[in-house]
């Protein structure tokens, strides 16, 4: 009974989710930057070759471990809420939703034609989804005011064909 007990404490203290993408080799992603808290993990990959100061293609995953309990509509609308205050000519696009705000996943890009305060330009494709137990918040970044339509529609399908580790 002891040792059961041990076993099933250890099983539910280590609940994690594991998303698999599969990032197109093309763009040569390294991870550079990797921060776990007890709260969430942080990881950037951008180019192999490239630095922060240089770098074209950015790819962010932010994953909160007690993700169950965020809604997907919550967590958007705080994104696009600070994105429309820190950026001029913003535009937001839903490109798919699937499930209801607490399960399934929503895919949406951010455009705008530049970060206030600088000369600096970015727009993004988002992909929020849940697991079991953790959120997760991807995000595809270029240095550019619009997303060519042939970027879209690739991250698009990179995100659907994701999946999650059992």
């Amino acid at each position: 009974i002891i040792v059961l007990f041990f076993v099933t404490a250890v099983g539910f203290s280590q609940k994690k989710d594991y998303l698999v993408l599969k990032f197109p080799e093309k763009y040569h992603l390294v991870l550079k930057n990797n921060q776990e808290n007890e709260k969430q993990i942080f990881r950037e990959w951008i180019p192999e070759g490239q630095n922060w100061d240089n770098y074209d293609i950015i790819f962010t995953q932010s994953i909160l471990k007690e993700g169950e309990f965020v809604s997907i509509n919550y967590y958007k609308d705080l994104l696009v809420n600070m994105l429309q205050q820190k950026t001029a000519g913003f535009k937001y696009t839903e490109l798919d939703r699937k499930g209801d705000e607490m399960t399934g996943h929503l895919i949406f890009k951010c455009e705008s034609d530049a970060i206030l305060g600088s000369d600096a330009k970015e727009s993004q494709i988002y992909f929020l989804t849940k697991g079991k137990h953790f959120f997760f918040v991807n995000i595809i970044a270029l240095k550019t005011s619009s997303l060519p339509k042939d970027f879209v529609e690739e991250w698009f399908t990179i995100f659907k064909q994701s999946n999650f580790l059992e």
